[in-house]
């Protein structure tokens, strides 16, 4: 990871595809800024529409695909200097401000004015609570392959 905080990479996917499971030594929030993507962890699905990210801790192992023609946003956040303290996946708000945040970090900013935008993002990113569900996948295997083919393709 770089001097900054927070390191952005952005992943056009087209509908079907993804990341095969991986996880990082930095925890990611996977945001779409477009289109819909799902995220599974441990047998459990989250839907991620552009008014949510999920909160990945460093290690935890994880697949996001795009449900359709998506952008996905990976923020990896240095966990030695970031202040959150979430353990486990996390729904967050992507609120107009956090969205903004994201994407001026984009932009060539000098050290001062990053390292602000850096901790007000971090700031701006709330918990949506028990809103959020996480969808188990059915325990049998023709099931999980059939409810993994339509989460790939709900059209089909």
């Amino acid at each position: 990871m770089s001097t900054d905080v927070i390191e952005l990479h952005r992943f056009a996917l087209d509908r079907g595809e993804g990341f095969e499971p991986h996880r990082h030594d930095d925890h990611q929030l996977i945001w779409a800024s477009s289109g819909v993507l799902t995220v599974e962890v441990e047998g459990r699905y989250w839907v991620l529409p552009t008014t949510l990210g999920l909160w990945m801790p460093a290690g935890v192992l994880h697949a996001p695909l795009a449900v359709r023609d998506s952008v996905m946003e990976g923020i990896y956040f240095d966990p030695e200097r970031t202040p959150v303290s979430w353990t486990a996946p996390t729904v967050v708000r992507m609120s107009p401000l956090s969205q903004y945040l994201v994407a001026y970090l984009g932009d060539d900013l000098g050290a001062e004015e990053r390292a602000r935008a850096e901790r007000v993002l971090v700031d701006t990113l709330r918990p949506v609570g028990k809103r959020a569900i996480a969808v188990p996948l059915p325990s049998d295997p023709r099931a999980r392959d059939v409810a993994r083919l339509l989460l790939a393709d709900p059209a089909d």
